[in-house]
């Protein structure tokens, strides 16, 4: 990119995310996923122009929105547009308020599998802990969940091998994730957290229509129900008897644990009964009826009805543990090989 002077007006997207029935929208939409300079103007727009293959055009008007509350002082930051569009559109091209330019972008259909909860996985970037991303997927796939999506920055080797291994058997799906560049912004500085609010939108916008119920996370999360309960029939429960919840969340609790490097040594049972609960409690992550939240972030939503109220369980009831610290042993040192990265 050529430097000048308008960078507040520069935009970099993400993804079009088509919508041909949705719970949020009116049928027929296609969201704009993107980030720019977090003082970009909700005055903004962008004309859409779809076309399908019967050759039918329609041509509307999308304005920009936040698509989650900023929280520090990043300068770069994420936004939302929405744009009716003609019915199963095969292309769309926008152009900026500021510009005359037309530019086609690439068009994805949201995913329309069957899929009742599902998981987004904060980004990982140089992911190199193989038994944390091991425990995660064994983890919530044992509770019930249905697919997680996992957005990849840059990992060893080995675990992408085995994040592959994993996708083969249909637990989750891997990203190839790319923080933009904006050189005179130092974007990639100034993105929040591994551009997780990027990441983590664009995985929610994917799979919303073919989940009831979104799990937003880290790698080193892991959800826990009394008694070991599935998750689905206590997600459902929970907005039966409080339908204007906003998001449901949980107390976490940070623990240690032992886990050995080797493949051979490594056993999750095992690794559990090391666990060591520390004292501290820290804010948890959220759970999310998508038939309720537009958009996300790590803890809670931006856009939604102002009626509705987050909820916490009791800890006796439900509680997120915290895998954060890991101590290995001695045996069996796997290599896990090079760096693979999608971005660098």
């Amino acid at each position: 990119m050529n430097t000048h002077d308008n960078l507040k007006a520069d935009i970099i997207i993400y993804s079009v995310t088509y919508f041909n029935v949705s719970k949020i929208y009116p049928n027929n939409t296609a969201l704009i996923l993107m980030t720019a300079h977090y003082q970009l103007s909700n005055k903004r727009f962008f004309k859409c122009i779809t076309k399908n293959k019967n050759g039918e055009t329609k041509t509307s008007i999308s304005t920009f929105k936040s698509a989650y509350q900023n929280v520090g002082p990043c300068l770069m930051h994420t936004f939302i547009a929405s744009c009716p569009t003609i019915s199963n559109p095969t292309s769309i091209y926008v152009t900026a308020s500021h510009k005359s330019d037309i530019i086609k972008l690439p068009l994805r259909y949201a995913n329309a599998e069957r899929l009742p909860i599902v998981s987004c996985v904060s980004s990982l970037y140089f992911a190199e802990r193989w038994q944390i991303i091991a425990i995660n997927i064994e983890w919530y796939s044992y509770f019930g969940v249905n697919r997680q999506g996992y957005y990849l920055i840059s990992a060893m080797e080995g675990i992408y091998e085995l994040l592959k291994a994993y996708e083969k058997l249909k637990m989750i799906d891997i990203h190839h994730w790319n923080i933009p560049d904006i050189p005179e912004l130092n974007s990639r500085q100034e993105l929040d957290s591994r551009d997780i609010a990027g990441s983590l939108n664009d995985c929610y916008i994917n799979y919303r229509e073919a989940a009831d119920f979104i799990i937003v996370h880290d790698v080193d999360d892991l959800i826990y129900i009394k008694q070991g309960a599935p998750f689905y029939p206590a997600f459902k429960q929970h907005w039966q008897e409080f339908p204007l919840t906003k998001t449901l969340n949980l107390t976490a609790r940070t623990v240690e644990m032992e886990a050995e490097n080797g493949y051979e040594k490594f056993s999750m049972l095992n690794t559990f009964q090391t666990m060591n609960v520390l004292p501290e409690r820290i804010y948890g992550k959220s759970i999310y009826n998508t038939s309720l939240i537009e958009s996300v972030w790590i803890h809670w939503p931006t856009e939604f009805d102002k009626r509705l109220k987050s909820m916490t369980l009791d800890e006796k009831d439900a509680v997120l543990i915290h895998a954060r610290t890991f101590k290995f042993g001695k045996y069996n040192q796997t290599k896990i090989g090079k760096i693979v990265s999608r971005n660098f």
